[in-house]
């Protein structure tokens, strides 16, 4: 069941008629919510899934390190995803990773394709991901998707359509801090 966060919280709009499908954590530290379009749902979704997730900052002597090789916590965070998932997919179309700063948080976004079949999906799965750095947590936003034709595999290089692609990154540029106690959020997890 969907609750509400306590202090701040990334807050992005997800695409019209996307439902909270799956939802727990904690309310002042750790959470985890996800989204689906119309009609798919946590198990089964097919066409999209947008996740978000809070969490605390690494280990202060983690942060030193970090800080000491002239990183931050979102481009390490990235390049570690996108390691693990290169490793564990033959064949990973890699997209090319940037970092931003925009309504005033420092962000490196990335992502990628991976065409080896799966059981929910059978012609492979692709991401565009974000993580966005934060004064109290990091936060990391996934759009997933499944390519549900051959044809729209080959569609282009990860395997999604221009307007879902842009529709999916229009919704993580749409990310700002908030916080629901001060009902500053625009997108509510309970109303």
């Amino acid at each position: 069941m969907p609750f509400n966060v306590k202090g701040e919280r990334l807050d992005v709009t997800p695409p019209a008629g996307w439902k909270i499908v799956w939802m727990e954590g904690d309310p002042k530290g750790e959470y985890f919510v996800e989204y689906a379009p119309p009609g798919e749902d946590v198990e089964t979704w097919k066409t999209g899934h947008l996740s978000i997730i809070r969490k605390p900052y690494p280990s202060a002597q983690t942060m030193k390190e970090i800080r000491d090789a002239k990183l931050k916590v979102a481009d390490v965070a990235l390049i570690g995803m996108v390691k693990r998932l290169s490793g564990s997919c033959t064949g990973y179309e890699e997209i090319t990773m940037r970092t931003t700063t925009a309504n005033g948080l420092y962000s490196a976004l990335g992502g990628g394709y991976c065409g080896k079949p799966s059981e929910n999906a059978p012609l492979g799965e692709g991401a565009f991901v974000a993580f966005y750095e934060s004064k109290n947590f990091i936060y990391k936003v996934q759009y997933s998707w499944r390519p549900q034709s051959e044809a729209e595999k080959q569609s282009s290089l990860w395997a999604i359509d221009a307007a879902h692609a842009k529709l999916y990154r229009e919704s993580m540029k749409s990310a700002v801090l908030c916080d629901e106690s001060k009902k500053t959020c625009k997108t509510r997890y309970l109303p």
